[in-house]
């Protein structure tokens, strides 16, 4: 799928290729998820980055993850000074019969954190928790029920309010 400049370009291509509908498209980024869950997902962070930023995908069907093959001019000048791989499209699909958990989260205080005595002060969920059923993509597994469980963390740029409507309609 190649980057469109319109709302209306991308989803059509997206139809073509998943077969499901948008109801809701927000950026966001995968954080606190070791690199090796990155990697058997079939995505990889960005060269010396431990985040890796998208379009988390509600659709009518499954939850999907999308990241475009962009890259600003200033890192293009390094990686071809460097001889190094141009950034690629990357794409997760979650069907919602594969998710076991979808919920928002908080992340825990530090140790020394008033946070951690005063529960009070404790932030609200900013992350969104994604436990599900994937097989790896590149194994030769024959059977579906030779899954593996994975969870990752998505951190949404919209408040976890306006998603939580979203999360009831896919468990």
């Amino acid at each position: 799928m190649i980057p469109k400049t319109s709302f209306k370009e991308f989803s059509k291509d997206f139809i073509e290729m998943t077969g499901d509908t948008i109801q809701r498209l927000i950026m966001a980024r995968i954080v606190e998820t070791p690199a090796y869950v990155i990697q058997e997902l079939g995505l990889e962070f960005p060269p010396g980055q431990t985040i890796l930023w998208g379009l988390l995908i509600f659709g009518k069907k499954s939850l999907h993850f999308f990241v475009h093959a962009t890259e600003s001019s200033l890192a293009t000048m390094f990686r071809n000074a460097t001889n190094g791989k141009p950034p690629r499209q990357q794409y997760l699909h979650i069907p919602r019969e594969n998710l076991i958990q979808l919920e928002p989260v908080a992340t825990e205080p530090g140790i020394f954190s008033l946070a951690r005595i005063l529960p009070f002060l404790r932030n609200k969920p900013r992350l969104l928790k994604v436990n599900f059923q994937f097989e790896e993509p590149h194994s030769q597994k024959k059977s579906s029920s030779d899954k593996g469980n994975y969870t990752i963390f998505l951190e949404p740029v919209v408040a976890m309010k306006e998603i939580t409507p979203l999360l009831e309609q896919y468990l």
